[in-house]
């Protein structure tokens, strides 16, 4: 991770970072004792780049709070680490109803289920044991469509959602439950011995991946990161198109009454929130987020408050910060990206300046703002983007060992599902970089499901030829350099 040069000038030192190395520890790692603290460094040292900002209302209190975003963050991956989970359960274990057991985690209600045990496990154990303890948020509530304030779209009004049969799903809302159905009744199969057979005439092995080779699992944890996550955070938080609304609000005044933080303050951090990182973010390296190597108390969080526990709030890379990494670390020596130090600079240099501002922005500052924002938003994009390349790469290898020994069903199904999840939550940006009439023409060559094993030879060739063009739309939408787009094999790319 680097943070990139801005094509506006940085008016503060600390956000701009060091723009000539690729990523890499900061010399202190731990950022200081308290992930919460005041990350005030004149010096520019490594506190300068962490996302902790103390309050200008409440001596001795951070300014920083996204619980919910925190909770929603957990319940993604708790819901997909569940359904992986069906998949080595013994039937006599096997819930009863397997679809009320996913909707607690999307219809999240504290009042039910606060008590529950978190499923993220982590070295130290996690500072908040029970989800109760991080917040009372929902996934429900804030997927688009359901939260009736700032969206761009109607997305539950006909022809609106785009790029799932609508006689399945005619908005984002229906189509997670639809999912969940889907995974409802492939789970009821599964633990009765029932699973349907693969291609290769073997039985599924999963409770999640149906015959026609879509995992369920992946397409639903994939389509939240963008129907919830970048939706929120593109659409509401850090939007600037309404008036009182997003990044339009106070920045004088505490929020409520004994708050810590002002109303902008607070909607830049939920903004932050759904991205996902760690607050200490420029402090790992790419393979420490990622998972894949560096210091092993660094994979993908770390106790940098040094309080024996992970926050779950402030030390831990959610999936959507991993993924940064993942593009960025498989990027083309060629043509490095830096996603990791877009995201995060511009996270951090616009909550810095809204920090320094010490009140409502004039527009000069405001236009900083958005700028910083705008930084943020697009490096986010395209980290969708280059993951619905990578997972196309991944499918058409996994076609051109159709008919041989190595050719592995499950890992089709996932490839396709990952990029079909992906590629859903590029519409919920409002500023986003494909256009309406390309983001069609994506999913109509993506379709509903892959082509398989056993299909006419005709038909493997257009929907192979179908993926390259369907590559080739991101890849000009997104300026994408043609050494980490791959060839027509799917090699030498993301």
């Amino acid at each position: 991770m680097r943070l990139v040069s801005l094509t506006l000038t940085c008016a503060l030192a600390a956000a701009c970072g060091d723009n000539d190395n690729h990523h890499h520890p900061m010399a202190d790692a731990g950022g200081g004792d308290d992930p919460d603290g005041g990350g005030e460094d004149p010096d520019g040292g490594p506190e300068a780049d962490v996302y902790q900002f103390d309050s200008r209302f409440v001596d001795g209190e951070s300014s920083v709070a996204y619980s919910g975003q925190a909770l929603r963050q957990v319940l993604i991956n708790d819901l997909s680490s569940y359904i992986s989970a069906l998949d080595t359960l013994p039937p006599e274990d096997f819930p009863a109803d397997v679809e009320a057991a996913l909707l607690l985690y999307y219809e999240f209600d504290a009042a039910v289920a606060g008590e529950l045990a978190v499923r993220i496990s982590t070295d130290p154990a996690t500072l908040q044991a029970t989800y109760g303890e991080i917040g009372s948020a929902n996934l429900v509530g804030k997927i688009a469509g359901n939260d009736p304030t700032g969206q761009h779209k109607e997305w539950d009004q006909p022809g609106v959602f785009v790029g799932w049969s609508p006689g399945q799903a005619g908005s984002p809302d229906e189509l997670v439950r639809f999912y969940i159905s889907e995974i409802d009744r492939l789970a009821d199969d599964f633990a009765a011995g029932n699973a349907p057979d693969d291609p290769n005439g073997q039985q599924i092995q999963s409770a999640s991946i149906d015959a026609d080779g879509r995992n369920y699992r992946q397409l639903l944890q994939k389509f939240l990161f963008g129907a919830v996550a970048f939706s929120q955070a593109t659409d509401d938080y850090l939007d600037d198109a309404d008036a009182d609304h997003g990044i339009n609000v106070d920045n004088e005044a505490p929020s409520g009454d004994g708050s810590a933080h002002s109303a902008l303050e607070h909607h830049w951090d939920e903004g932050f929130g759904y991205f996902g990182a760690a607050r200490d973010y420029l402090a790992y390296a790419d393979e420490e987020i990622a998972g894949r190597g560096g210091r092993d108390d660094w994979q993908r969080y770390h106790d940098t408050s040094g309080d024996g526990a992970i926050d779950l709030a402030a030390e831990y890379n959610y999936s959507l910060a991993g993924y940064a990494a993942q593009r960025d670390l498989g990027s083309s020596p060629e043509a490095p990206t830096d996603f990791t130090g877009e995201i995060f600079g511009g996270l951090l240099a616009g909550r810095r300046l809204i920090a320094e501002a010490g009140g409502n922005l004039s527009d000069e500052q405001m236009t900083q703002l958005k700028a910083y924002r705008d930084q943020a938003v697009l490096g986010w994009e395209k980290v969708l983007a280059a993951n619905v390349i990578h997972y196309i790469n991944e499918t058409l290898r996994d076609m051109a060992t159709f008919g041989a020994n190595e050719y592995s069903f499950s890992s089709h199904a996932s490839h396709w599902s990952e990029a079909k999840g992906f590629a859903l939550g590029l519409q919920f940006n409002p500023r986003k970089q494909i256009s309406d009439a390309q983001f069609e023409e994506l999913h109509d060559l993506l379709g509903v499901a892959p082509v398989l094993p056993g299909a006419p030879q005709v038909q493997i060739d257009n929907y192979r030829d179908g993926l390259l063009e369907a590559r080739g739309i991101l890849a000009e939408a997104y300026g994408f350099d043609p050494a980490n787009v791959g060839d027509e094999n799917g090699e030498n790319g993301w």
